[in-house]
């Protein structure tokens, strides 16, 4: 093997001689000679078994973990003492490697010297003090002495081995470098560094404690000697009487019993000694009152005083032992028995009355609104469980507890138990008495036997009284059955610290719960109460839960230390020391990856591995790496192992490779993954969730996937079952308009004639009334703007949409239900009142698909609720984008799929929502909660999800091959007369948005958003025409969507108050044609900018109305008291808020037509507003015999020849994300080129579209097809194409990559080629820019929290945009993020 063939692989050894070999061959022969048994000289530092293994008693140092290393160590120096490995790739061997054998210690052959040091010197401390003569104790020191010395010639040889090992990996290192090896070289580095650190530890810590010991050694033998002196010559001496003892007198008895009992353990240890063969460890004896789950009181309903007083004693959490998960059982049982009792006297009041509102509406806001947290928010995140697995235990035990002697374990306990659980015995273990083990800490039953703090507490008790009675006979029960004892009491340890895990989390959710009642209004902080009954009783519940908790967390606290005391007593007697709480986590860690490696390996899916293993953290499934399974310092945690056997089941219930035959009706044929895909979708339609969601990748098929399964699970009138087996019910097909008739289409090429599905399109004037008529077609297909039309028009007339309320039979006006049920909306209709029929009372459908359901991701709209109130035996949302903005966009499709329990509000948002919402403050959830959001997320979508990309493998070849695509920029150049236009709006914009950046709050960016300038800057990049038209129509929309009450109303009582001198001064502005204040200029008379002028109240001085839209800011002040902008006449600097200018054309009809009343002064606003629209949009006309040309026109034009030049049948897609420019563009093509094109956008109509996909699939003479980028961005095939031009660059890379595949998707048998028109040096390629910085951050993969990062930016990057300063400018500030909202720009 040559140096570049691994890295891995011997690298040096040591002969007998110690002389180090770096020969290849003689090192393999010397390595093979090594490994002879006979002639191997051991120089292991292994402690001998004569000796126990002891922890340093501190806590949390790294001897505390000593205990988990000595197995592995032990047989890692059984046979090959000299071999020196780096690493090895194989695994089994890896207890050998020098650097890897560190993983769970810092040094652990240092810790093993250090530990048999202190062996020695506390045995050598104590004989020398207790030796009987003068002689005994020289004896006993020159045996110390010895035992010292060779120590450190242990030590010496250590160094010695690691110095040797710095010369090898120094030659070593230099190979590599020659070999400029920079991995290689990196790892040896570190492992150099590695070495020296434990060299340079290890002097650091055993020089000084050896010269210590040694002084210590010297101080007891001088003391000794000079005590004993030739009084103590005897070889025996009787005690005086026990009556005539001091207290120093029982204190040095004790310790010769504690010392007479570690000698024999000693002896017990290298067996010298045996124990006896009695077997009088376990015993029975009566059962001691355990606690368990007790069964309900029997009352249903507490009403008097005693049945209150039982259900509190009952419902607290010190009676659940306090255990969490008890607690919340027991409440769950008491929530549940309220509401059956609810629901019962609900039922009796209302009778058999169906149409009862109040019935109607109790039962919507169970069924949707049930935020009760008191019980599942807990639940729905697995809490780690207080018992530790026995598997846990018997790797602790062969790694610690596995001495000679030693012979019950856990099993043993476990099989007397076994027969015994019925009876009203308990097994007992024997220390100096009987102690009555609970069955909780054996049996692994939580419903049965939970783990009950008092039922540790009263063990611990019973184990500290028996070892204060303990006496050296009984040492020897003691020691047989001591891996029993350790194993209950790591139980104990690890059982308290996790219920004081649980009860800490429990209180400090509670203590939010208390903190944001008290930041309530109604809160009366003096009282520290609420005026509300209902409030202060929550109020009271919460806070004496909290005391509760509290108190738990103390008692907690006692039984750990009652814990510490047993292993302290056990240290006593040399007995090896039970683990920590955080020796016992690492464990059962390893434990839990363990699980999910030797798992892993049996599915034999190596694609399944290797992304499990991925996303639990672990870097090798074969073997052990350091710190496998842990991310950010968290061990693997029972909510991690309880996904992990979700993803296992998931992957083996849908089997990957399983695959269903295309239907016969089918008149294709599926492709193997689609086929794979249905097979995916009929097991979700058999499971519970009845549905989900199809997230493949663009272009892998999802509508054939779909049809297939409307084929292969059709609808079965049987005539028995439930309700859709006995009547027809139809599918439901909800779409973006532009896909309608492209379903129409595939279903009808898809299914054979004689299996044909009836369509209708529910869609303008095609409109049945009732769901009887639907009832006679297979398929209705409707867009989502026409359902939303339906809910809002079946909406009950009493409905208030802006409070969001009803009025009740009574008058009463109550909150309406977010989802109601549509029983609930039939209760308050009036006779005659207007009914959809998606939502009669027998409206129900066989299937409904969502197509492209992101539409749906606002929980705020009709489109998402006119969905969610649609009823259905199965539901499917496709969408190859189901998170683009906000983890919340995958809640409106759980929400519609109804995913219980995340359905609900609060317990989506407390689970996942909070931790993962960027929305929301950050600081709010810490990286572990984030952990397990993101975790319950995943798995939750992989229950109901199938999703896969073109990339993912079926038989090792990629999913889909598709023809090339060649995407590649084309640079247009503007003329002198386009860069000055566009060099001079960018220099306005950058003002304005300066200003803009810096005041983020103000009125002026909530009416004129920072994205709106950006996207004039991008539409000045294409045409400068749409700037203005574009200004244009946003002035209009604001005009028509503006009220009298809120434009004119509220100055009418200033200009009637106002000055003489100023209505002289308004006058002559209107009357006489003054100037603008601002620009000195004179408005034409009539105009827009004349009619739209202001003027300041305090001085009468006007200003026009293009001064008004882009007021400078030198006249712009901040008034900080009331968080305002302050206006500053140009002339007299008078200052006035901005808000309060007046306008001209109010002081007109007030002043000069003497309007006064309100009324009429509506009347006179409306025209006002009807006049000047008309005036701009007569401005927005296009005078096309005097528009020039364009950089991104020509372009375009250019690159149409081009391309029909080289292929005269290609075909084209023009995308634009302004709907303006193609009317610009078809003038250009029609006076150019002379060819036919078809338009596709928002504009037009659902059979217009249709009707242009058709022409431009079938017409050979139509090559060019103008697409918004907005309407053609999702669901169309258009394969016909192989070129797509894309005008202007997107904020979203993955709209613009939806828009290529309409081209480049499956049926494409052409390479596809893309051209995307840039303008250089303008704000296109900074967004290209930015977009590919954030592209790279994300690593190429855009999940929820990336997509949101990638349409979010900074004030640094928005100030970049518009040329005021570097990207990577770090003197600007970052802490303001804006998000860009692109709906307007579609319609301008």
């Amino acid at each position: 093997m040559s140096d570049s063939d691994s890295d891995f692989e011997i690298i040096a050894i040591s002969n007998a001689d110690g002389v180090i070999i770096d020969d290849k061959e003689a090192l393999n022969a010397e390595f093979k000679k090594v490994q002879t048994p006979e002639e191997t000289s051991s120089v292991s530092i292994t402690l001998p078994d004569t000796q126990p293994n002891l922890i340093s008693e501190t806590v949390n140092t790294p001897n505390d973990e000593h205990f988990m290393d000595v197995e592995e160590e032990n047989n890692a120096n059984k046979n090959v003492q000299h071999t020196i490995l780096l690493d090895s790739q194989d695994n089994n061997t890896a207890s050998q490697n020098v650097v890897t054998s560190v993983n769970n210690s810092i040094d652990p052959e240092m810790d093993k010297i250090m530990d048999q040091l202190k062996i020695e010197v506390e045995k050598g401390k104590s004989d020398i003090a207790l030796s009987q003569s003068i002689q005994d104790a020289k004896s006993n020191y020159e045996q110390t002495a010895m035992s010292i010395r060779n120590l450190i010639s242990l030590y010496r040889e250590l160094e010695t081995k690691r110095n040797n090992l710095l010369i090898v990996l120094r030659n070593k290192l230099t190979k590599k470098q020659k070999a400029n090896d920079t991995h290689a070289v990196n790892q040896l580095f570190e492992r150099q560094q590695h070495i020296v650190k434990l060299l340079e530890a290890s002097q650091e810590i055993f020089e000084p404690k050896i010269k210590e010991v040694l002084k210590d050694l010297i101080t007891t033998h001088d003391e000794t000697i000079k005590n004993l002196g030739n009084f103590f010559n005897k070889e025996t001496e009787s005690s005086p009487s026990l009556k005539h003892k001091t207290r120093d007198q029982e204190v040095n008895l004790m310790k010769i019993k504690i010392n007479k009992m570690k000698r024999l353990i000693s002896r017990l240890y290298d067996g010298t000694e045996q124990v006896d063969a009695d077997d009088n460890f376990f015993g029975t004896a009566e059962t001691h009152v355990f606690k368990t789950v007790k069964d309900f009181p029997k009352f249903r309903v507490a009403n008097t005083p005693t049945q209150k007083q039982i259900l509190d004693r009952f419902l607290s959490i010190k009676s659940c032992g306090y255990n969490v998960d008890i607690f919340l059982k027991k409440q769950e049982q008491w929530m549940k028995i309220q509401e059956e009792d609810k629901l019962r006297r609900l039922e009796k009041n209302v009778g058999s009355n169906a149409n009862d509102i109040e019935r109607e509406y109790m039962l919507a806001i169970q069924e949707y609104e049930s935020n009760d947290d008191t019980l599942g928010i807990a639940r729905i995140q697995k809490r780690e469980s207080p018992f530790l697995p026995d598997d846990v235990l018997k790797n602790m035990e062969q790694a610690s507890f596995n001495k000679l002697g030693m012979r019950y374990g856990i099993d043993d306990l476990k099989y007397r138990y076994s027969g015994w659980l019925d009876e009203n015995l308990d097994i007992t273990i024997k220390i100096s008495g009987a102690v009555n083990v609970p069955r909780c800490l054996v049996i692994d039953d939580d419903e049965k036997f939970p783990i009950h703090l008092l039922d540790i507490n009263y063990f611990l008790s019973t184990l500290i009284e028996n070892f204060n009675k303990i006496e050296i006979a009984n040492i020897k029960a003691l020691y047989k059955g001591y891996k029993v004892i350790a194993a209950l009491l790591m139980r104990c340890t690890y059982a308290t610290h996790v219920l004081a895990t649980n009860l800490q989390e429990r209180k400090k959710y509670y203590d939010g719960e208390l903190l944001n009642m008290q930041k309530s209004n109604s809160f009366n902080l003096a009282s520290n109460s609420f005026a509300s009954p209902q409030l202060q009783g929550r109020y009271n519940k919460i806070a004496t839960l909290i005391s509760q908790f509290e108190a738990g967390i103390m008692e907690t606290t006692k039984v750990l230390a009652k814990s510490n005391t047993v292993n302290h007593i056990l240290a006593l007697f040399n007995l090896i020391r039970i683990p920590n709480f955080s020796q016992l986590s690492k464990t059962l860690h390893t434990h839990r990856v363990n699980i999910i490696k030797r798992t892993l390996l049996e599915t034999g899916n190596k694609e399944f591995q290797e992304e499990t293993a991925r996303r639990f953290n672990i870097r090798d499934i074969h073997g052990q790496a350091l710190n496998d399974g842990m991310t950010q310092g968290q061990i693997i945690s029972a909510t991690d192992i309880d996904d992990f056997h979700s993803l296992i089941r998931n992957m083996a219930k849908r089997n990957e490779t399983s695959e269903v035959d295309t239907p016969s009706e089918m008149n294709c044929q599926l492709m193997k993954h689609q086929k794979i895909g249905l097979h995916r979708l009929l097991e979700l339609e058999r499971s519970n969730s009845r549905g989900g969601l199809l997230s493949d990748e663009m272009g892998l098929g999802k509508t054939i996937q779909m049809i297939a399964l409307m084929v292969a699970n059709k609808q079965r009138l049987t005539g028995d079952g439930d309700v859709y087996s006995q009547e027809k019910f139809p599918i439901l097909i909800i779409a973006p308009v532009s896909l309608l008739h492209n379903w129409k289409f595939e279903i009808q090429s898809k299914v054979k004639a004689d299996y044909e599905f009836t369509i209708t399109t529910f869609h303008e004037n095609n409109k049945p009334q009732t769901f009887a008529e639907l009832q006679k077609f297979d398929v209705v297909l409707t867009s989502y703007s026409t359902l939303g039309n339906e809910y809002k028009k079946h909406l009950p007339a009493n409905y208030d949409k802006d409070s969001n309320s009803f009025l009740d039979s009574t008058g009463e006006k109550r909150k309406f239900p977010s989802l109601p049920t549509i029983n609930f909306i039939k209760s308050l209709k009036r006779p005659n009142e207007y009914e959809s029929p998606f939502y009669q009372e027998n409206s129900m459908f066989y299937r409904i698909i969502l197509d492209e359901s992101h539409e749906i991701k606002n929980l705020d709209t009709g489109k998402f609720k006119s969905c969610s109130l649609l009823r259905a035996k199965y539901r499917w949302c496709l969408s190859g984008t189901p998170i683009q903005n906000n983890v919340y966009d995958i809640f409106a499709v759980i929400k519609f799929l109804r995913i219980k329990p995340f359905m609900k509000d609060v317990i989506f948002k407390e689970k996942i929502g909070k931790h993962l919402d960027l929305k929301k403050n950050k600081k709010q959830s810490d990286t572990s909660s984030k952990r397990e959001a993101e975790r319950l997320l995943q798995g939750l979508i992989s229950t109901i999800s199938i999703r896969r990309t073109k990339d993912t493998k079926i038989d090792g070849q990629a999913l889909l091959t598709l023809p090339e695509l060649n995407d590649h920029k084309v640079i247009s150049v503007m003329d002198e007369d386009e860069r000055l236009i566009y060099d001079q709006l960018e220099s306005n914009l950058a003002a304005e948005a300066q200003f803009l950046i810096r005041h983020p709050s103000s009125p002026e960016a909530k009416q004129r958003p920072i994205f709106t300038l950006l996207l004039r800057l991008r539409q000045a990049c294409i045409h400068f025409i749409l700037v203005k038209i574009g200004e244009l129509k946003s002035e209009m929309r604001k005009l028509t969507d503006s009220k009298y009450s809120d434009a004119w109303k509220g100055f009418v009582d200033d200009v009637n108050n106002q000055h003489n001198f100023v209505t002289v001064q308004v006058n002559k502005f209107i009357e006489m044609g003054g100037s603008c204040a601002m620009c000195n200029e004179v408005p034409e008379v009539g105009s827009t900018h004349a009619m739209q002028s202001k003027y300041v109240p305090k001085c009468g001085h006007c200003i026009c109305g293009r001064c008004i839209e882009t007021i400078d800011e030198e006249y712009r002040l901040v008034d900080p008291t009331v968080a305002d902008f302050m206006f500053k006449c140009p002339k007299c600097s008078s200052e006035v808020l901005e808000n309060d200018l007046i306008p001209t054309s109010l002081f007109y009809a007030m002043k000069t037509q003497g309007l006064k009343n309100h009324i009429e002064l509506a009347h006179a606003y409306d025209e006002f507003v009807n006049h000047i629209v008309k005036l701009k949009t007569q401005e927005a006309n296009i005078d096309y015999a005097t528009l020039p040309t364009t950089a991104k026109i020509r372009q375009t034009i250019e690159l149409i020849k081009e391309i029909k030049a080289e292929d005269p049948e290609a075909k084209i897609l023009i995308f634009c994300s302004f709907t303006t420019f193609f009317s610009l563009l078809s003038y250009f093509i029609d006076k150019e080129l002379q060819m036919p094109f078809v338009n596709f956008d928002g504009t037009m109509n659902v059979h217009k579209k249709s009707e242009a996909i058709e022409t431009f699939r079938n017409d050979p003479d139509c090559s060019l097809m103008l697409i918004s980028l907005k309407a053609g961005n999702v669901g169309l095939t258009l394969t016909m194409a192989n070129h797509v031009i894309l005008v202007d660059p997107y904020w979203n890379p993955s709209v613009e990559d939806q828009a290529i595949g309409r081209a480049h998707r499956i049926s494409q048998n052409k390479p596809v080629r893309v051209h995307r028109l840039l303008v250089e040096n303008t704000v296109e390629d900074r967004i290209l820019t930015i977009q590919q910085r954030k592209k790279e951050l994300a690593g190429a993969i855009i999940d929820a929290q990336t997509m949101k990062e990638a349409s979010a930016l900074d004030s640094r990057e928005l100030g970049y945009l518009f040329g005021l300063n570097a990207l990577n400018d770090n003197s600007i500030g970052n802490n303001t993020r804006h998000v860009a909202t692109d709906e307007a720009e579609f319609y301008e």
